[in-house]
């Protein structure tokens, strides 16, 4: 099977034979490169456009009307709902350092990089700090004490990419690699539940009541008995009584 010319037909002219002529082919490879480049510029610039006029209007628009509800995220399958929550953690990020100036970063810096760092076929993350200070609106002194801060508590890890750019990627701890481990795993190795799941149990449910009296098998009450004191003519006595009121308190009488 002959192979297909990308060179224009003449009428009366031969149709040039690629594999014949290795340059010709190596010149159609560049242009057909340049061509599907200029395209995805093209792409790119139509999609950046099309993100500020969504942002622009998540500022203008009140409520939650632009937001999804918990029953629309739930219908997307596995796939739809990371690249979901990925491009709203983005976003969430963006928004909350620019509406919190005075907030530390380094949380939203180790999150940053982590997205930046699984989207990346080399497994790291390349933006500049500059890059990174006007995403999160501050200055480029307050992006790179908090990359230090990160790198210093083992956060992220830094180092040079292939193409010798500074890279930057999180600190996996390599035993957490496995489907073994579930993100509640986690969870519960940090936080453990404050309570067991269920009903107490029958010994252990009277222990945990505050003031609780073993001999009547009823919760204590506090005492509010104090004495109170009486005069009959010239001679005044002082004696426990009961409560004189229905809310426990004692009055002097006189």
């Amino acid at each position: 099977m002959e192979p297909k010319s990308f060179a224009p037909r003449v009428k009366g002219a031969e149709a040039p034979d690629l594999a014949k002529d290795p340059g010709l082919q190596t010149d159609v490879s560049a242009a057909a490169s340049l061509a599907a480049g200029g395209v995805y510029a093209n792409r790119r610039a139509q999609n950046v456009a099309l993100i500020k006029q969504i942002l622009e209007d998540r500022r203008l628009t009140p409520g939650e009307t632009m937001a999804m509800t918990r029953e629309e995220l739930a219908t997307l399958n596995c796939i739809n709902r990371m690249i979901a929550l990925k491009h709203a953690l983005l976003n969430n990020m963006a928004e909350a350092a620019r509406q919190n100036p005075n907030s530390d970063i380094i949380h939203a810096l180790i999150a940053y990089i982590s997205i930046h760092a699984e989207a990346s076929e080399i497994g790291c993350c390349t933006y500049s700090a500059a890059r990174m200070s006007d995403f999160f609106g501050r200055s480029e002194n307050s992006v790179c004490t908090g990359l230090a801060r990160a790198e210093t508590q083992k956060l992220i890890i830094r180092g040079k990419a292939p193409n010798g750019k500074t890279a930057y990627w999180p600190f996996v701890l390599r035993d957490l690699v496995t489907t073994e481990f579930s993100q509640h795993h986690i969870v519960d190795a940090y936080a453990p539940p404050r309570r067991s799941r269920g009903r107490l149990r029958k010994e252990n449910h009277t222990s945990q009541l505050v003031g609780f009296n073993k001999s009547s098998k009823s919760p204590a009450r506090p005492s509010f008995r104090r004495p109170c004191t009486r005069t009959w003519g010239s001679r005044t006595t002082t004696r426990p009584k009961k409560a004189c009121s229905p809310c426990g308190l004692r009055s002097t009488q006189s």
